[in-house]
């Protein structure tokens, strides 16, 4: 085999450019170099030359290119990537929409979904909508140029390394066990399935499909960092075209103060960042009710983005290695650790918990929630007989031993554990939801909807207080909404 030179780097980076939009790094030759070679060696081909012939000939059709373009595509994911996306979404934005249009049909589009988690991921949040509002027709539709990560997508299984930002509860309801080879994988339930479809498709293809109009929310994160600036000029323009008039575009985090995208407003929704489309040019007054648009111009945003980011790490580095990257501007309260945990930075408000010379007892319950959520179950464990050390007799330290049991499926502890809860604090609507869960598991169905049915009069007779309820942002209609949803199976 010839060598890879820096000509024929160039050559294919610039033909990958032209087609996906992805822009290779410089530093990247020898990867590209290497990835290239193993293909060509799969085609008994010896020479680049005759591969690049290959990937730009007419008479392939593109079906090589796709294939290359395959090869430098990253389908890193997992589940409720950036959580704060999807509460919002379920508590300010999809209420909203279907309060205006009543009847309506929710679209949603995942752009460049990888292997399926964010699109399912969504479907989840639709139906947890559905739970707090009432019924409503929706579907989400997820693409990517991938046509392997469309086919595992397709599939549903997914392991271990996948769910490691998902709620239990959502793991628990919305997915099932199966095993493969011996290994563990887990596969999305029916329910959820049935509201999404997957395709495959170019972002930068011309025309896009009828099929991609009049969306209400698109989820394009973590995407754009692979492209050109020129190809994100060209994207943002085409992707807000899809959206319909009051529709709504999230970014990545990383990605939303650095792009322009015309007659979409940057928005500020409960601490979370995102575009709206509004009719008119974007000074248009017209606004949505939940959400205040950002009227600062687009540079002086930048400009204040770069220099916080310019103070943080100044910040950082007077810092000692091993503290959290982001600090607070004073010695973290209780409520500065409990907002890092609502916005899903778990590892900020473990550091914080771990700081403190003698942690609160809030707080020792919110990090055996985190590791719980984080199935790092010896950790939880341990943080719970702490927790029995200092209050033996405190319901919240039973209902966090039987979570710890019931998500290692060991659900004969996890029933002891609930039922002790109960017995030392009979209105904690929690313990008894998650003992109906174990025995719907379990198929008793009698007694499912027994602890369903005192779930539901727990909470209409009762406010609860306790602070799992508080830190795992229930709220009561939430939870008897589910609970009659199983009642009525």
């Amino acid at each position: 085999m010839d060598a890879f030179t820096k000509q024929w780097f160039d050559s294919f980076r610039k033909i990958i450019l032209d087609h996906s939009g992805i822009l290779i790094q410089i530093d990247a030759m020898t990867d590209l170099g290497k990835k290239i070679s193993e293909r060509m060696r799969l085609l008994e081909l010896d020479r680049f030359g005759d591969y690049h012939e290959l990937v730009t000939s007419a008479y392939d059709n593109g079906s090589e290119l796709r294939r290359l373009t395959e090869l430098i595509t990253n389908n890193e994911t997992y589940f409720f990537r950036e959580p704060a996306h999807f509460r919002v979404l379920k508590s300010h934005i999809l209420p909203r929409m279907i309060r205006e249009e009543p009847g309506k049909k929710i679209r949603v589009w995942s752009a460049g979904c990888s292997t399926g988690e964010e699109a399912y991921s969504l479907a989840i949040t639709l139906l947890e909508t559905a739970m707090l509002i009432g019924p409503f027709s929706a579907e989400v539709i997820g693409t990517d140029i991938d046509r392997a990560a469309i086919e595992t997508a397709v599939a549903g299984v997914y392991g271990r390394n996948a769910f490691r930002a998902i709620e239990p509860y959502y793991l628990n309801t919305y997915f099932q066990s199966v095993e493969n080879n011996g290994a563990e994988f887990r596969r999305i339930h029916d329910r959820v399935r049935s509201l999404v479809r997957f395709e495959c498709l170019n972002l930068f293809q011309k025309p896009y499909p009828g099929w991609l109009s009049h969306i209400d929310v698109v989820f394009f994160r973590n995407v754009s960092i692979y492209f050109s600036k020129e190809k994100i000029e060209q994207i943002n323009k085409t992707i807000s075209e899809t959206l319909r008039e009051g529709g709504c575009l999230f970014l990545g985090s990383s990605e939303t103060l650095h792009h322009n995208l015309g007659n979409l407003r940057l928005a500020e929704v409960d601490n979370v960042y995102l575009y709206q489309k509004i009719p008119g040019q974007p000074d248009d007054e017209g606004s949505s009710v939940e959400m205040e648009s950002i009227r600062t111009q687009m540079d002086e945003v930048k400009n204040n983005a770069r220099q916080i980011n310019e103070s943080a790490e100044a910040a950082i580095k007077k810092k000692s290695p091993r503290a959290p990257k982001t600090e607070a501007p004073h010695d973290p309260t209780d409520e500065d650790i409990f907002s890092a945990f609502k916005a899903g930075n778990y590892a900020l408000a473990l550091a914080w918990i771990a700081a403190q010379q003698s942690a609160s007892l809030e707080c020792l319950i919110m990090q055996a929630h985190i590791y719980i959520g984080l199935e790092k179950f010896d950790e939880s464990s341990r943080i719970c007989q702490k927790l029995m050390n200092r209050e033996p007799l405190n319901p919240e330290v039973y209902f966090l031993y039987g979570l710890n049991y019931m998500y290692q499926k060991e659900y004969d502890l996890a029933v002891d554990y609930l039922k002790q809860s109960i017995f030392l604090k009979m209105e904690l609507s929690l313990p008894h939801f998650h003992l109906a869960s174990i025995y719907w598991l379990q198929n008793k169905s009698a007694e499912a909807k027994r602890e369903y049915r005192n779930t539901v009069k727990i909470l209409e007779q009762h406010k609860d207080t306790s602070i799992s309820f508080a830190l795992l942002g229930y709220s009561s209609d939430y939870l008897i909404n589910a609970c009659r949803q199983y009642l009525n199976q």
